[in-house]
C-alpha cells in the first residue's frame, strides 16, 4: 500500500513519506561527526558532558570502520 496523501475511513489522511537523498557517503558523514565531537569536547572542561561526547565520538568512529569493513569485498569473491 503506497504511502500518498488522501481519504481514509473514518477521514484519517496518511501523509506521504519525505525522502532525502545524501550527498556524501555514510563513512565520511560519520568521520566529519567524529571530529566535530571531539573539537567540541576539546573547548569543554572535564566533566560528565565532555566524556560523553568523547565516547559518542568513538562510537562515530567504530561505525566507520564497520561501513568499512561491511563494504570491502570478501576475499575469494569475483570483483
Amino acid at each position: 500500500m503506497p504511502l500518498l496523501a488522501g481519504p481514509l475511513a473514518g477521514g484519517a489522511t496518511v501523509k506521504k513519506r519525505r525522502r532525502f537523498k545524501q550527498t556524501t557517503y555514510l563513512q565520511a558523514r560519520l568521520c566529519e561527526e567524529a571530529e566535530r565531537l571531539k573539537l567540541k569536547a576539546a573547548g569543554m572542561t572535564p566533566g560528565s558532558r565532555r566524556t560523553a561526547l568523547l565516547a559518542r565520538a568513538r562510537q562515530m568512529n567504530e561505525a566507520a570502520e564497520i561501513t568499512d569493513f561491511l563494504a570491502a569485498p570478501k576475499s575469494g569473491e569475483a570483483a
